[in-house]
């Protein structure tokens, strides 16, 4: 004995699809989303370029992916701001590179 349908048309089935898919996707624009790319990679660029140049900060988030640079970038904020909350000015890292820079 088959088992009964779920849904009585394809119109039907279509509908349930695209509920139950709507909040998965969200639409973008195109020219948005390729702004927004174009951003990123400038941002990657520069880091790299103030890598090369010797700035510490860069050097420390700076890596080949752009998504590691990022996480990276958003880690050292996220430290540093836990040190401001403290009440210190740089993390024990920063303040170890600039103190070796100074002697």
């Amino acid at each position: 004995m088959p088992r009964p349908k779920k849904y009585a048309t394809a119109a039907d089935r279509q509908t349930a699809f695209r509920a139950r898919t709507k909040a998965d996707f969200k639409l973008v624009e195109k020219a948005a989303l390729e702004d927004l790319n174009f951003k990123l990679q400038n941002l990657h660029t520069a880091i790299f370029a103030a890598r090369q140049a010797g700035d510490a900060l860069a050097f420390e988030v700076c890596a080949s992916s752009l998504d590691t640079t990022l996480d990276r970038l958003t880690d050292e904020f996220r430290a540093r701001a836990e040190f401001a909350a403290r009440g210190e000015l740089l993390p024990p890292a920063l303040k170890q590179k600039k103190d070796r820079a100074e002697k």
